[in-house]
C-alpha cells in the first residue's frame, strides 16, 4: 500500500532529522564550552598583566559615547 509507505517515510525522515539536529546541538554545546574555556583562560591571563576588566569596559563604553 502506497499510503503506508509514505507515512513510514515521513516518520523515518523526522527521526533522522531529529537525530541530526541533536548531533548539531551537541557539537554546538561542545564548541561553546571550548570557546568559554579558552576565553576565561585568556581573560585570566589578560587580567594578570592589565587593569581589571570592568575598568576597561568603562573606557570602551566612554569611547563608544564619544563617537
Amino acid at each position: 500500500d502506497q499510503r503506508l509507505f509514505s507515512i513510514d517515510l515521513r516518520r523515518e525522515s523526522a527521526y533522522v532529522y531529529s537525530s541530526i539536529k541533536l548531533r548539531q546541538q551537541k557539537r554546538e554545546r561542545q564548541r561553546m564550552f571550548i570557546i568559554n574555556k579558552e576565553f576565561s583562560y585568556l581573560n585570566n591571563k589578560f587580567n594578570d598583566h592589565h587593569a581589571p576588566l570592568n575598568e576597561q569596559q568603562q573606557s570602551i563604553e566612554s569611547v563608544d559615547e564619544q563617537e
